[in-house]
This record gives structure tokens, C-alpha cells and sequence, in this order.
């Protein structure tokens, strides 16, 4: 998968990053007892976790959740068009499909990010 993101999903990424070093308190490295100094001692493996396999593990299960969601949307799509010349409109200038076609080029470029 490529590495390329967004700049909003990078930014959403990079908020989840500092959430998780905060919950697992990596910038305490001053405390030395008790459980603080296992997590120091962990530090280390989580911060790499954290900068370079927590990314491509997110994007694998989201590929499962965006396939079923493009499946859905291009049922959606298939069901405006249908309905859109039935009421004698142009599909392509009907705004359902316009907004359902554009879901959709929105959820494949989150799965290329």
C-alpha cells in the first residue's frame, strides 16, 4: 500500500499518534519507579509501533471497511440512476448521483492514501 495520505487523514494520524504516546505516558521519561518505569522501558518498542507499524496495520483494516462501503455506494449509485430515468432526468445531471459519484471518488482516494 502507498504511503502517500491526505493532509487531513495525515493530520487525524498524526493526532492519534500523540493521544496514544500521551495514554501510554512516553514523554514521562523523568519518573523512574514503579509502572512508570516499565513503560520507560518499553518506550522505546512502543514509539516504533507507533512510527511505523500502527499506520499500515490501520490502513489494512480499512480496506476491508472501504470495500464494502464502495460496494454500498455503487448499489446507491445504480439505484439513482435507475430512479433518475424513470422520472425522465438525466442520470449524469441528477443531484443524488452527482453527490453519491462524488462519496465515492472521495473513499477510493482514502484507501490509495
Amino acid at each position: 500500500m502507498s504511503t502517500h495520505q491526505t493532509p487531513e487523514s495525515q493530520e487525524k494520524f498524526n493526532q492519534l499518534k500523540a493521544l496514544l504516546r500521551e495514554m501510554f505516558q512516553l514523554d514521562r521519561g523523568d519518573l523512574d519507579f514503579g509502572l512508570y518505569r516499565i513503560m520507560n522501558m518499553m518506550a522505546d518498542k512502543v514509539t516504533k509501533f507507533l512510527d511505523n507499524d500502527l499506520l499500515p496495520q490501520v490502513k489494512t483494516i480499512l480496506a476491508g471497511v472501504s470495500d464494502e462501503d464502495r460496494a454500498d455506494l455503487e448499489k446507491h449509485i445504480e439505484d439513482a440512476r435507475a430512479m433518475a430515468k424513470t422520472l425522465g432526468i438525466n442520470p449524469d445531471d441528477a443531484p443524488k448521483v452527482i453527490e453519491l459519484k462524488q462519496l465515492l471518488a472521495e473513499a477510493r482516494t482514502d484507501l490509495a492514501s
